[in-house]
């Protein structure tokens, strides 16, 4: 198993330094590359500081976001370039939980073709989530799971480990966040094994969100795309 990291990163500086020795550290021997891709509206700062960590770290490859805007656009960009036998999609924003890596590397160990980091299940937390986001969230994970009828608790979440078979079977179609989503539900209807860990969810230090409470209404017109795809 090697891990094939993907950064989507918009204008995060001092905090990917951050981001990306966390990672090197938690997948270990296991890493095979880091892919860092770039939004062009990006800082200044952001770039020079991709150029440093390439120089610094000979796994490091970072290329610039060709179609732009979009989340998903970054990410489909980034899986035509996975060569590892594993992607792990990670923000570069801190708000993810390094921590969780190394479940996510045993259950995919054990044979789990999509692992996802969950925030709503035993042993998880968010900490200053706002309050029309708490809801909006919860109320997806219910609606979500009676439709594609699963146990699984955190549907909509971009934190997780999927293998290359995976990643490169389907044609994702997402665009903005939309596509943290369909990289578990696709996977769920066609019959993937899929397993969650527990993570720690903590609000960024750096930067804004980049995603708005209408796009988050994106999420239920393309969910049931997908389900009657």
């Amino acid at each position: 198993m090697n891990v094939t990291v993907i950064i989507p990163v918009y204008s995060e500086e001092e905090v990917l330094r951050k981001t990306v020795a966390g990672v090197m550290a938690s997948v270990g021997q296991r890493l095979h590359e880091i892919l860092i891709v770039v939004s062009p509206k990006s800082s200044q700062k952001t770039f020079t500081i991709c150029e440093e960590l390439a120089q610094q770290y000979p796994v490091v490859k970072w290329f610039l976001q060709e179609r732009n805007p979009g989340l998903g656009r970054a990410l489909r960009e980034a899986f035509a370039r996975v060569t590892g036998t594993h992607a792990l999609i990670v923000d570069g924003d801190g708000e993810f939980d390094l921590r969780s890596i190394g479940a996510m590397i045993q259950k995919a160990e054990e044979g789990y073709e999509v692992v996802t980091a969950s925030r709503w299940i035993k042993g998880s937390a968010v900490h200053d989530y706002d309050p029309l986001t708490y809801v909006l969230n919860r109320g997806f994970q219910y609606i979500f799971r009676l439709l594609f009828w699963t146990r699984i608790r955190d549907l909509t979440y971009g934190y997780k480990l999927i293998s290359a078979d995976v990643i490169k079977y389907f044609q994702w179609q997402g665009v903005w966040h939309e596509i943290a989503m369909e990289t578990t539900l696709r996977p769920l209807k066609h019959g993937c094994r899929i397993a969650e860990v527990p993570t720690i969810w903590q609000k960024r230090t750096e930067g804004t969100s980049k995603i708005t409470t209408w796009k988050r209404f994106r999420y239920i017109p393309f969910a049931l795309k997908i389900l009657f795809s």
